[in-house]
């Protein structure tokens, strides 16, 4: 088992340096000398798709192991992975589509992908933690996720070049994440305030689950 660990920690940090790397060199081939890398937004996508499903085993198989505080820490890593995650769709896999995008409709797009991704990857890779099979909603919401993103963005396109205005359904939606991610914001605030709970304590509640 610890060489299957270090199998997979290994892989999922080369992908990860990887994919810094070819950032780095795409950025400053664009900045000063006017080309980006042929085929660095392939081989980046290639490189996360390495680093995230290597990754998520380790939160499985820490789950298993458990001790519940690396449990814990397996679920605590899933808002750093959903960063991740969004960061990368949003610089390589629709980058070019939101320049085209209105300014109304491509903050729309930027604040549903955000607050999607918050109400759904974090909990979608907290599971991964689930002994065994947490690969398995963790690979679900890696999937949904970008194909949501992609197909939304590609919807946003098509409406932009007909000059249709925003769909009552995308106000909705909007205002409602919004809305439900101010009430969550606000009554994490509470218990913080009426439990007295710190970043230990929460960490200790979760442990204790």
């Amino acid at each position: 088992m610890k060489r299957l660990e270090s199998f997979f920690a290994t892989v999922s940090g080369i992908a990860l340096f990887a994919m810094m790397a070819l950032t780095f060199a795409d950025v400053i081939g664009r900045k000063f000398v006017g080309n980006s890398l042929p085929g660095a937004v392939e081989l980046t996508e290639i490189f996360m798709v390495l680093m995230i499903y290597f990754a998520l085993p380790l939160a499985s198989i820490a789950g298993a192991a458990s001790s519940a505080p690396s449990a814990a820490a397996a679920v605590a890593v899933a808002p750093l992975v959903v960063v991740v995650h969004l960061i990368v769709v949003r610089a390589w896999l629709v980058r070019e589509a939101m320049r085209l995008l209105g300014t109304a409709r491509r903050r729309f797009v930027r604040w549903l992908a955000r607050l999607g991704f918050l109400w759904i990857g974090v909990p979608g890779y907290g599971l991964a933690a689930t002994p065994l099979l947490g690969i398995v909603p963790a690979v679900a919401t890696f999937a949904g996720l970008t194909a949501a993103v992609h197909a939304y963005t590609s919807w946003s396109l098509t409406r932009e070049s007909q000059r249709a205005p925003l769909a009552g359904w995308e106000k909705a939606l909007l205002w409602g994440l919004a809305l439900a991610t101010l009430v969550a914001l606000a009554g994490l605030a509470v218990l913080v305030a009426l439990l007295g709970w710190s970043a230990t304590a929460i960490a200790d509640w979760l442990a204790s689950r």
